[in-house]
């Protein structure tokens, strides 16, 4: 009963529900469950790998998954000389005008000015868009313009338009188009423009806003599929300082054998080390060296023995160590005549004393 429910002076339950154990891939990442949940409402109806490879995105850019800077764009890739859908991670119009800004030249555009009245695939909108982009120079004062003109009728997304399941031959604009034709073509115009003015942040990547509705376009670039190294990934975010690739060079395991242990420590990498650098002594003392097992007995501590000090020519005690007990044992007697609270000729007699005894 117990288990079951427990009460505390204030009369409410504890629970004993446990928290859910998170896939190594967000522990790896810092992610924990809540804000996960709000990656997943952030983009709905995303795949999980897709939140990760936004995720990456934005932490490469040094931007706030949170704020939304980009955009998860189905695309067509050609693989293997198919094409099958891909989720793309596009910039959108926040991000431009963030990576703008950081750059610390960034004076802002002008109001938007329009071309007049068209009427295209079924909406009405200006025939163009107006913006300069400002951007301060290398001198003092020196203000640079960088207007840019973008025409509806070539940004505008369009889908066919179907009647009775039946193609009609004419184009519509999509939905987000439909509802703020002007708003969509600012937002094309705005991030033309801060490419002309900013192409080393930029380059010639198109945002997410003007690729809005061209999902069924074309990549036409073969995909190179990468195989992830588990042992790379594993270093790349848990070993900063090298010690584990160091570990695992001596310690002389198999294949599977550094798998099991991947995955037995996926998020203790402490843990990992520790087993490590038992496999390292129990290999050394194994191979018959024992030069390098007195290391391990004259270490000041445990944990220095782990570690394998720097060889001596003589142990405390004189003797030739062949097993891995043999040496645990050394290790041990060396650490209770250590924290003996005697004076050093005291502690020289008991040396004296078992090298007589041998």
């Amino acid at each position: 009963m117990a288990d079951e429910q427990a009460t505390v002076e204030t009369g409410k339950a504890i629970s004993t529900e446990k928290a859910p154990t998170m896939p190594p891939a967000l522990v790896r990442r810092g992610i924990d469950e809540s804000m996960w949940r709000a990656l997943m409402n952030i983009f709905p109806g995303c795949a999980s790998d897709s939140v990760l490879l936004m995720w990456d995105y934005c932490k490469a850019r040094k931007l706030d998954p949170m704020k939304k800077p980009c955009h998860i764009v189905p695309m067509k890739v050609k693989v293997n000389g198919e094409y099958v859908w891909r989720d793309v991670v596009m910039p959108g119009i926040y991000e431009y005008r963030i990576t703008a800004h950081r750059t610390g030249k960034y004076l802002g555009h002008s109001k938007p000015e329009y071309g007049p009245q068209i009427t295209f695939a079924g909406v009405q909108a200006p025939e163009w868009c107006d913006i300069t982009v400002y951007r301060q120079g290398n001198v003092k004062g020196e203000r640079i313009e960088f207007p840019v003109r973008v025409y509806f009728v070539e940004v505008a997304a369009t889908k066919d338009e179907w009647e009775n399941k039946v193609k009609t031959g004419n184009k519509m604009v999509n939905e987000r188009w439909s509802r703020a034709p002007i708003q969509m073509l600012v937002k094309c115009c705005e991030a033309a423009a801060l490419r002309e003015a900013f192409p080393e942040e930029f380059g010639g990547e198109a945002t997410a806003e003007e690729m809005d509705g061209r999902g069924g376009e074309v990549i036409d670039a073969q995909a190179h599929v990468v195989q992830v190294d588990p042992l790379a990934d594993y270093l790349e975010n848990n070993d900063p300082s090298g010690e584990i690739e160091k570990l695992l060079a001596n310690a002389k395991l198999t294949k599977g054998q550094v798998a099991a242990l991947l995955k037995k420590y996926a998020t203790n990498p402490s843990g990992l080390v520790q087993e490590l650098k038992t496999a390292v002594v129990e290999t050394i003392i194994a191979s018959g060296d024992k030069v390098a097992a007195q290391r391990i007995v004259n270490a000041e501590s445990s944990k220095q023995a782990e570690k394998i000090v720097e060889p001596v020519k003589t142990s405390p005690f004189g003797r030739s160590i062949n097993t891995p007990a043999e040496a645990k044992a050394e290790v041990a007697k060396a650490e209770v005549v250590k924290a003996e609270p005697v004076e050093p000729p005291a502690m020289k007699a008991i040396f004296d004393k078992e090298r007589d005894s041998i």
